[in-house]
Parts: C-alpha cells; sequence; structure tokens
C-alpha cells in the first residue's frame, strides 16, 4: 500500500492558495487516509499490495458502479474537484 504523500506546493500557491486552502488540503488527505484504511480493512480486498488495491478500485470513477460501490469515495472526490476548481491552472 502507498505510505507516502508528497506535496508541491509552488504549484497551488500560484494559483492563490493561502494557508487556510492547505488545512482544507490537509483534511482532504486525512480523509482520503481514513477511507483507504477502512477499504483496506474490508474482506474484498485479498492483499496488502498496491497491485491488490488497484484491483480493488478498478472502475472508473465516472461510473455510477464507482458511486455505488465507494459512495464515501465518491462523495470526498466530488468535493476536492469542488474545491480544485477555485483555483483555475494558470493559462487555462
Amino acid at each position: 500500500m502507498p505510505s507516502g504523500i508528497r506535496l508541491g506546493t509552488p504549484a497551488f500557491t500560484s494559483r492563490g492558495a493561502d494557508t487556510k486552502d492547505f488545512e482544507t488540503v490537509a483534511a482532504f488527505f486525512e480523509d482520503a487516509i481514513k477511507l483507504t484504511q477502512k477499504l483496506q480493512a474490508d474482506s474484498r480486498l485479498g492483499g496488502k499490495k498496491l497491485a491488490d488495491f488497484k484491483a480493488l478500485l478498478n472502475v472508473s470513477p465516472e461510473s455510477g458502479d464507482f458511486k455505488q460501490r465507494f459512495p464515501e469515495l465518491a462523495a470526498l472526490r466530488t468535493r476536492v474537484v469542488d474545491f480544485a476548481r477555485q483555483f483555475p491552472t494558470i493559462g487555462f
């Protein structure tokens, strides 16, 4: 399973993010870690390797099946996308 996170802050600050926004990003990471731990503990996950985890999630996040199988993860994805839209990529 993944055991580290690398976050490039310059790309986010150049889009206008401030300290409060990074606190929101940290909360997203915390929620994602908790959901990952929950999924890892799920009996459907056969092993502890990244390949096993990817196999569990082998469904498009855009599909209704994803939203049905992983409602909490789908909700987190929606929150992250909505938040990120406040910070458009420079030049777009």
